[in-house]
């Protein structure tokens, strides 16, 4: 009798927390699906009116800029999200303050000092290695943008970590996008020209609102603690720096594509990857989706030992994201070149690479949050370790396929990057954690 009541009191218990993730994943997949039309709507008008190579131009500076956000943000905003879900459930708000309060002064600092060396560099980079003096000036503003964006990361973490979920992804991801749709749409209205200039500058003022917007909204909904409480800068330090390899390498990994088609091919062929790989993405938006909604609860479960509730609650996850994964994956099949038509003429021969990149999300969805449950239960190095691996080659392959292939090896190298690294974190977080995403099983 008193197993069956252990037995019953796990499964309320499951369906509880089950549910909560199924509810904060369907608010952030609303606010995500928003984003996501926003962007593509973004991104076809920006074909049609910029072409291949302007849009490209864009996509490039995007990306620089990206990849120095990660290296700015250190890896702390992992650190802030499990510190602030773990203080929440206590209640102890004077820890959250000071977790906030030292992330923002390490990563501003970080950040000024990283974008003000690139923004010296800038022309090196965009003649010199891109050769494309076009460039230039977008590059110069994305690079400026990377500051606010600081701001907008910490704070995403913190609210994603006092359990608002959706209100973390609209105001760190969607607002932004939804700014510059808005914008554009005006510009069109009032029949103002399209150029990679205004655009570049769209973007910027964007990145500016959202930090605005979310340091307001941190300001309602944080409660005040002890003043005197403190955060060690050394150990904020210490326990992102295996995430900031993580962070840093997954980027690269995530980038590599574009950066190199940049480097070793064109600009052009940079407009047509991004395109595909936009498309391609629309797949693992869900995975996000749900790593956002199940990470707090990881954390928190992992701390009371409540592993059988982990288990059920990600084997569950993965299983639906299979079945969304394989939808996908037809659809692009079938209708890949119709969809790619939208953005333009120029844009078709983009299909090939829809394909090889849509295979690779495939996998990358199917693992589940097995690298969010290696973070979340202590295995940052392991994760770090996976992801420094992936990114060697990641970039080997891209330097020998894209020289021979264009885009076309971007997607084969990025692709087959993507599926080991999810096969292996997999395997590892069911060795060191002790649970498999894939399965469906209640022991």
């Amino acid at each position: 009798m008193g197993v069956s009541r252990a037995i019953k009191h796990t499964l309320d218990k499951l369906d509880h927390h089950t549910l909560e993730v199924i509810k904060k994943s369907l608010a952030s997949l609303t606010v995500k699906v928003l984003g996501m039309l926003a962007g593509l709507m973004i991104s076809i008008t920006l074909g049609r009116a910029l072409g291949p190579e302007g849009l490209g131009v864009i996509n490039l500076s995007l990306k620089i800029a990206d990849l120095l956000l990660v290296l700015a943000m250190f890896g702390l905003e992992h650190i802030v999200l499990k510190e602030v879900a773990i203080a929440h459930s206590k209640e102890n708000w004077s820890h959250i303050n000071a977790v906030v309060s030292s992330s923002f002064k390490l990563n501003i600092i970080i950040g000024i000092g990283i974008v003000s060396f690139f923004l010296m560099l800038a022309q090196y980079i965009c003649v010199d290695v891109f050769k494309s003096e076009r460039l230039l000036i977008p590059l110069i503003i994305a690079l400026i943008s990377v500051l606010p964006q600081i701001i907008s990361r910490v704070l995403a973490s913190t609210i994603n970590g006092c359990k608002k979920v959706w209100q973390s992804n609209l105001v760190n991801q969607t607002l932004s996008v939804w700014f510059v749709g808005v914008v554009l749409c005006i510009m069109m209205f009032y029949g103002v020209k399209i150029s990679v200039i205004n655009v570049a500058f769209i973007y910027g003022l964007g990145r500016v609102c959202v930090a605005i917007t979310m340091s307001l909204y941190w300001r309602k909904i944080r409660v005040v603690g002890e003043r005197d409480v403190k955060v060690p800068y050394k150990n904020l330090l210490q326990a992102s720096f295996p995430l900031l390899i993580v962070n840093t390498t997954s980027m690269v990994a995530a980038s590599a594509g574009t950066i190199m088609l940049g480097a070793f091919a064109d600009i052009r062929e940079v407009g047509l990857y991004n395109v595909a790989a936009r498309l391609a993405l629309l797949t693992s938006f869900i995975l996000q989706v749900s790593n956002s909604a199940i990470s707090p609860k990881l954390a928190s479960l992992y701390a009371e030992k409540r592993i059988v509730e982990m288990k059920i609650m990600v084997q569950r996850v993965t299983f639906a994201l299979v079945g969304i994964a394989l939808l996908f994956l037809l659809f692009f099949l079938f209708f890949g070149k119709d969809l790619l038509l939208i953005w333009g003429q120029g844009f078709t021969e983009a299909y090939p690479v829809l394909i090889i990149l849509a295979v690779g999300q495939f996998f990358n969805i199917s693992t589940g949050p097995a690298g969010y449950l290696l973070i979340m239960c202590g295995q940052q190095k392991v994760h770090r370790n996976i992801s420094l691996l992936s990114l060697i080659i990641n970039i080997g392959l891209s330097v020998v396929l894209i020289i021979s292939y264009g885009a076309l090896g971007a997607a084969i190298a990025t692709s087959a990057t993507v599926t080991f690294e999810n096969i292996l974190k997999w395997g590892l977080a069911k060795k060191y954690v002790g649970i498999s995403t894939i399965g469906w099983s209640l022991k």
